[in-house]
């Protein structure tokens, strides 16, 4: 099994405060990964460290099982890493077609923009509908389409999902998560998917970590994390 991303022993502080405290985690090639638990439990801030808009005091972050610990998040993405934000940090002014123009600014990226849009008006049909349409006149689920699309406009491997579902409608949510699994099937890109929808993540993701405070209290299956009984977990999830 191929590890696409591998996080080992991931410390952060913000001043004196300790923000991780040791986060390990895996994400094999060609899966879906979902981190888990409460607001403030650090799953952002984990992600960010990832993409290398924090740096991390100790631990390594490995893509391919290349050291990218340091790395700073431009290189990252020629490496094939991106990341779609919570809140989905679109150009508001901007349309549908320069948006996802904006995510094809790597060399590479660029010399694929035919190719990579025609790959994401398969996925989203409706943005090609909406292409000269300006971000901010989208409702919340085209939005949301397009963050993802513009991400894919860099050709990455790994993908960083914060909150996906968040703000959208039931059924929008779920027609969004439908699509991470084109995505990873189709395209072979992995993902990391930190979702505040349970439902949503255990549905699509292979494996879970839970994180409370900062750490990973508990990782498995589907099965196996809803068969947990620590208290965090039963406290999220409802059980």
């Amino acid at each position: 099994m191929t590890i696409a991303l591998e996080c080992s022993n991931i410390k952060l502080y913000y001043g004196k405060i300790q923000v991780l405290r040791g986060v390990s985690l895996r994400l094999p090639e060609g899966s879906i990964v979902a981190v888990l638990g409460p607001n403030g439990a650090g799953k952002t801030t984990l992600l960010k460290t990832i993409m290398g808009i924090t740096i991390p005091i100790e631990g390594s972050i490995k893509l391919y099982d290349r050291d990218v610990s340091k790395l700073p998040p431009h290189v990252k993405v020629d490496l094939g890493l991106t990341m779609v934000p919570e809140g989905r940090r679109l150009f508001p002014d901007l349309t549908v077609l320069e948006n996802l123009q904006m995510g094809a600014y790597t060399r590479r990226a660029r010399e694929k923009m035919r190719d990579s849009l025609e790959i994401v008006f398969n996925l989203f049909p409706v943005l090609k509908e909406r292409l000269n349409q300006k971000a901010g006149t989208l409702s919340g689920g085209e939005q949301q389409m397009l963050a993802i699309a513009r991400a894919l406009m860099s050709k990455p491997k790994i993908i960083l999902l914060d909150e996906p579902s968040q703000g959208l409608a039931p059924k929008v949510a779920w027609s969004v998560a439908e699509t991470l699994e084109s995505i990873m099937r189709e395209l072979g890109v992995s993902i990391l998917l930190v979702e505040q929808n349970i439902a949503i993540a255990l549905d699509r993701a292979e494996y879970v970590y839970v994180m409370e405070q900062g750490r990973i209290v508990t990782e498995g299956s589907k099965d196996e994390i809803v068969s947990k009984k620590i208290d965090v977990v039963k406290a999220y999830l409802g059980i």
